[in-house]
């Protein structure tokens, strides 16, 4: 998997070959530090980025404000990690 960054947007294009497996983990911040459209903005292009995720991908979700939690252990079920992020 290869990510294109722009100013505006971040392009993915899938790279992954059958046998390569890959780890990634996505971390939000749910502080007030982040506004909220920017936080949107965030978790739409994670669930991009997970949907041309290739099959041997494992992701992890975390979320952080006080303290950090889990929201999903790694794997490569994608329904569930855009169901944990939307």
């Amino acid at each position: 998997m290869q990510c294109i960054k722009h100013m505006l947007y971040i392009k993915v294009i899938n790279q992954s070959k059958i046998e390569d497996y890959f780890y990634m983990v996505f971390s939000f911040d749910s502080s007030r530090s982040i506004d909220h459209r920017s936080l949107i903005l965030l978790k739409q292009s994670a669930a991009e980025i997970i949907k041309k995720s290739g099959p041997r991908d494992y992701i992890a979700i975390y979320n952080f404000d006080n303290s950090v939690k889990l929201l999903n252990n790694f794997t490569t079920r994608k329904d569930r990690l855009i169901e944990k992020i939307t």
